[in-house]
C-alpha cells in the first residue's frame, strides 16, 4: 500500500513468546515479503538493502484451544457488563478496522455517555495524509 512516498508491505504472523518491547521482525518475514512483492507485483520489487524501515506489533488473540495459527482474527468485544458498561476489552482484530471496532465500542457504551449531537460521521470522512514535520 502506498505509504509517505514509499510502499508498506505486510503483513506476517508468527508467535511470539518474548519480551513484548523487544518486538521486530524476523528476517525470515522479510525475505518472504520480499518474495511475494516480487512474484505479485514485478514492476515494485525491491532488495533487501532498499527497505527503509520495517516494524513488528503483537496482536493478543483469544483463548483457545485451537492452534494459535488457526484462531479467529475477528474482534471481540468484552465488557464488565452488558448494561451500561464502564469497561470494553478488544480482542483479536485488525489494525485496519481500527473504525468498525471504534464504532462497535461506542454503540456498547452509548448508554453511559451523556446524550450529545454526532459531529462528523466518520464512516463518511475520508482519510487524507498527514504532511511530515
Amino acid at each position: 500500500m502506498p505509504w509517505k512516498n514509499y510502499t508498506m508491505v505486510g503483513t506476517t504472523e508468527h508467535i511470539y513468546q518474548g519480551d513484548p518491547g523487544k518486538i521486530e521482525p524476523l528476517e525470515e518475514e522479510i525475505e518472504y515479503l520480499l518474495e511475494t512483492l516480487a512474484h505479485y507485483f514485478p514492476d515494485k520489487a525491491c532488495q533487501r538493502q532498499q527497505i527503509v524501515s520495517a516494524f513488528a506489533g503483537s496482536r493478543v488473540l483469544p483463548s483457545s484451544n485451537e492452534d494459535a495459527n488457526k484462531r479467529s482474527r475477528e474482534t471481540l468485544f468484552v465488557s464488565d457488563r452488558e448494561s451500561r458498561p464502564r469497561l470494553i476489552a478488544i480482542y483479536g482484530g485488525k489494525l485496519t478496522a481500527y473504525r468498525a471496532a471504534a464504532d462497535k465500542v461506542l454503540n456498547k457504551i452509548r448508554s453511559s455517555l451523556p446524550q450529545k449531537q454526532p459531529l462528523a460521521d466518520t464512516r463518511k470522512l475520508r482519510l487524507t495524509p498527514t504532511k511530515e514535520k
